[in-house]
This record gives C-alpha cells, structure tokens and sequence, in this order.
C-alpha cells in the first residue's frame, strides 16, 4: 500500500498524464469505530406553489421601506412619469386606478428635491399633497383618490357574534382580534394609520370610528362575509393556476375587450365578459397598465377595478367571466 501511494504522488509530482492509480483505503484497525457513512444529498424539488397574500404584500411593503433613493430631483413631473420612474427603481407593479385619471391625472404636478429616502416617504410625497393615497394589494402598489374618504368622524358599532367564533370548514376558528385584522387589511388599509380613526373589537362586538364613506365600506365588508360572496366566483383551484401564470401586459388607452384577448393569448385561459355586461364594458378605455412578469390574477383583479366597482370574476369549468356582483349567487 505505501509503495502505492509513494508511486502515485511521484506521477502527479513529475505532472506525468497516465491514469490515477486507486488507491484502497486500509481497513479499520480491530475495535475502531467504523468510518461514517457518506451523506446523501438528495436535491429537494421546487415549489410552484403561490406564496400567501399576506406574504406578498409585506414582502412588498419591506420593498417600499427599505429601498431608498439618493439625489432624487423631479422638476413638473406628471403622475405617469414619477409611477414609471418608481416601477424601474423597484421592479415593483404600480396601478393608477381610473378615478384618479379621470378626476386628478391633470392637477398633479410633482416637484421634488429629496436626498436618501425610502419609497414608501416619495409615495406619500406624490400622493397626500393631491389628494390621494396608495395601498398594497396583492403585491401590487395601487394608487387611488383619497376624497372619497374625506368627511367627519362616526361612531358605529356592529354586533359580529356571527362571524367570530367556530366558523363552517371553509373557514377556520375566528377571533374578534382576527376580524379588526382582516377589515384593515381589506378596507382601505392605509386609512387606519391615522390616530384619529379606530377599529377595534369587545365581546364580540365591532367598534368603528371613521368617516362616513369608510363606515360603508365595512358595511359591505361585513355583508359579504355574512353572505360568503367576499372575492366571489372563481374556484380556489383556478385562482391558484391563475396565480402561478405569470404575464407581461403594456397598454394604454385601449378597450377592455381587446385587453382580454391579449391576456388569453399569453396565459391560454378563457377570459370572457358576461353577456349581460359585455356591450356596457367591452369598449370601456384600460387607460394605463403596465405589468412585468406578475401573475394573470393580478392582472384581472386590475380589470374588475377598470371596469367598476362593482365588477367581479367568477369561474367555472375552464372559463373565467368578468360579471356584476349582483348576478353573483
């Protein structure tokens, strides 16, 4: 054995090109402890599975807090360019929702001298001082109207001994703190920031302290959980495929139909608008959208929004369709 090794460390010495010599190696000396077994690493097989809403907005919200800007300086920027600006920074999703192109696009003139901030302070910049605000959903930043928010302060109480406590299988065990959490976070979630405003829950009772536009967002919230339609229609199964589908979409000023079309190209899904509503929203305008690799639900969520408040997608089978809350059963 020892001539063996001697042999072959005088061939890689000498750089000589034969073949290695193998080597055994010496058995273990009676009483010793055997060598330990190799480890196997066995390669673990990738997820597809969507990472959790909740998941994805703070992800999202550490994005916007964390990132942060050096020698920002914007002379009489419009709204487009400074959400273009933001969206290349970050790689991040931006939507400006319809009401705010139709009722503020115009007035926003944005003139900013900032060194070191975080997005999330250039967001509050652009927004507050016109008259809007913005919010996370689903990974997406959305910019919306702040006026339709605006009035005095109401208090109102509403009794949710059904909607706390043990709830059918779909839903799990729901505590009172557990509902304040989900109005937060799905009615205006930025609203509640404010020291003026409150949420909070006692013996199964909600109390409200908010304007009166707010007070009838949760109103609709609360009913929509009573009727189990909140986020109706399309099955678990699909909104899962739809959110593993990821899409590119760039459109400014053309119709909603046309829209769909291209969606079903790039995701080879059926997308159709109920007949009901499809001479009413067909040709409506998608004003702006611009969405780099994000997930088809996304992209629909953003075209119910286009479409109206009161547009949702429901599924069955293979086929998605874009209808009115009111057909929903």
């Amino acid at each position: 054995m020892r001539t063996a090794l001697v042999a072959a460390a005088a061939c890689l010495l000498a750089g000589c090109c034969c073949p290695p010599v193998d080597v055994m190696p010496a058995p273990p000396e009676p009483g010793a402890d055997a060598p330990p077994a190799p480890r196997v690493l066995r390669p673990t097989s990738p997820t597809n599975e969507p990472k959790p809403p909740e998941l994805v907005e703070l992800e999202t919200r550490q994005v916007l807090a964390g990132k942060r800007v050096k020698g920002l300086s914007w002379e009489e920027v419009n709204l487009d360019q400074a959400v273009a600006y933001l969206r290349t920074i970050t790689g991040l999703n931006f939507y400006v929702t319809p009401k705010v192109r139709e009722e503020l696009l115009e007035d926003v003139v944005i003139t900013l001298q900032l060194d070191d901030v975080s997005i999330a302070q250039v967001l509050d910049l652009i927004t507050e001082p016109y008259g809007m605000r913005w919010e996370v959903r689903e990974g997406v930043v959305w910019i919306l109207s702040q006026r339709n928010l605006a009035g005095p302060l109401r208090l109102r109480y509403y009794d949710v001994k059904d909607l706390v406590g043990p709830q059918p299988p779909s839903k799990p065990y729901r505590t009172i703190h557990v509902l304040v959490d989900e109005v937060k976070l799905e009615v205006h979630p930025r609203y509640w920031e404010s020291e003026k405003v409150a949420l909070e829950g006692r013996n199964r009772i909600l109390i409200v302290r908010a304007s009166r536009p707010v007070l009838d967002e949760v109103d609709r919230y609360l009913s929509a959980e009573r009727a189990r339609v909140l986020r109706p229609g399309l099955p678990a199964a699909m909104k899962t495929r739809f959110e593993k589908t990821k899409i590119n979409l760039s459109v400014k000023d053309q119709p909603l139909g046309d829209v769909l079309k291209t969606l079903m190209i790039q995701s080879g899904f059926n997308l159709v608008l109920d007949p009901r509503v499809e001479s009413d929203v067909r040709d409506n305008p998608v004003t702006a959208m611009e969405l780099r690799d994000s997930s088809l639900l996304v992209a629909l969520t953003m075209l119910a929004a286009a479409a109206g408040d009161d547009f949702v997608w429901i599924g069955q089978g293979n086929v998605a369709t874009l209808t009115r809350k009111e057909f929903v059963r």
